[in-house]
């Protein structure tokens, strides 16, 4: 019997955000680009890291009840479609864009806004396309059937 080793991700996506929001505040330092009025970057900053926190931190607490892997590069023991998973297939990579926008409204950034954008790029081509190939290979019909009813994103 072949031993599972996950979906063969290579990246830590937490490590792919630090990244590109590290170039996005770099750009910022050298040319900043305010992209929005001062007096509501506060409220929008703390409103969008409440909603990432809820996002990750309630993801990372249904992992530890189903008793399955967080990592995506190690092996998933069972297919969660509960939780906050019932409304995203993603639902912590949508907390860390919440994450991002957080930090770019604190900053008043649009560097670290715009910064999002190659990182969805590598999120969705070196991540969830490889992640779901393999919940698809590994679970079949119960993985079809949730994507029929769950969205990736929201």
């Amino acid at each position: 019997m072949m031993k599972d080793k996950g979906p063969n991700v290579k990246f830590p996506p937490p490590l792919m955000l630090i990244i590109c929001l590290g170039l996005g505040y770099t750009v910022h330092y050298f040319w900043p680009t305010k992209f929005i009025f001062q007096n509501v970057t506060m409220i929008l900053g703390i409103i969008n890291l409440i909603i990432a926190l809820i996002l990750i931190l309630g993801c990372c607490f249904q992992f530890l009840k189903a008793k399955t892997h967080l990592e995506p590069w190690r092996e998933s023991k069972t297919l969660i479609t509960w939780g906050m998973l019932r409304f995203s297939r993603n639902p912590i990579y949508l907390g860390f864009f919440f994450l991002g926008f957080s930090l770019s409204f604190f900053m008043n950034s649009l560097w670290v806004l715009l910064s999002l954008i190659p990182f969805y790029f590598l999120l969705h081509y070196c991540v969830i396309r490889k992640e779901e190939k393999y919940l698809n290979d590994k679970f079949k019909q119960q993985y079809q059937q949730y994507c029929k009813k769950v969205r990736r994103w929201l």
